[in-house]
């Protein structure tokens, strides 16, 4: 039972934990969505929506701060912003309906949110569309990296200045290398 909801909505789980939603309308469809993939995901989305923002530090014990100036030089939430203010209409209604899903969650288990809230001791802040959008960038930047592996990295630092390094991957330099010199080559 959810407010808002303009028509009856079914969820069903079935025997692995996945949810099977039918909806009558797709304003309670994307409602629902939100609502349930915070029930399973939220720890997880709002971690997530920290590093997409480099808002680590804020919550995360020790020093933090390198990581999140390089995370914000990756500008996900200017670019989200662009994709949102592009999108069609009906896209960002869609959107909106999500996040409204997840913000009904979070209202309706204010006092019982996951272990990791309390581990880190704050508050989740409201889901907006923006930060949907914020994780679909994360993900396709952290996807494409796949050839930044440490053999390649190692050869590059040995062959660019640092100053070229720095301008081509600005997040490699805070990783400790994994290579020993005496396997170079």
């Amino acid at each position: 039972q959810l407010e808002r909801l303009k028509d009856e909505v079914k969820v069903y789980r079935d025997e692995f934990g996945i949810p099977h939603i039918f909806a009558q309308n797709e304003d309670d469809l994307y409602l629902v969505t939100g609502y349930v993939t915070a029930q399973d995901r939220f720890w997880q989305m709002d971690f997530l929506r920290r590093v997409t923002q480099g808002r680590l530090s804020e919550i995360l014990p020790g020093d933090w701060i390198e990581t999140d100036l390089i995370l914000r030089s990756l500008r996900i939430q200017d670019k989200s912003e662009i994709i949102f203010e592009k999108a069609t209409p009906e896209i960002r209604k869609a959107m909106q309906s999500f996040s409204n899903g997840v913000n009904l969650y979070l209202k309706d288990h204010t006092n019982d949110l996951s272990f990791e809230f309390t581990v880190f001791g704050y508050e989740p802040d409201d889901w907006e569309p923006i930060h949907s959008l914020n994780l679909i960038g994360f993900m396709a930047w952290d996807l494409e990296t796949g050839w930044k592996n440490e053999s390649t990295l190692f050869k590059l630092k040995n062959v660019l200045s640092e100053e070229k390094f720095k301008e081509l991957l600005p997040d490699q330099l805070i990783r400790n290398s994994v290579i020993y010199e005496e396997l170079k080559g």
